[in-house]
């Protein structure tokens, strides 16, 4: 799960609450955790992608990128 903080201000700013999909950095970011845990050969479990924006205190935006 990747959390992202944005101000009132910024949120505002950037029209980010309400929007469908997360920056492409910021999912960028998420897949790569992903796929470095798939890799750990301790590692047996199902692995969900979520990020969630933080927006200041009017609300938050949750996506699910990958589902096990």
């Amino acid at each position: 799960m990747e959390f992202k903080y944005f101000t009132n201000a910024a949120t505002e700013k950037g029209k980010v609450l309400g929007r469908s999909e997360p920056d492409a950095e910021t999912v960028e970011q998420a897949l790569a955790y992903r796929k470095a845990l798939a890799h750990r050969p301790d590692w047996n479990h199902e692995i969900a992608v979520t990020v969630v924006e933080v927006c200041g205190s009017t609300g938050c935006n949750w996506f699910d990128l990958a589902k096990p």
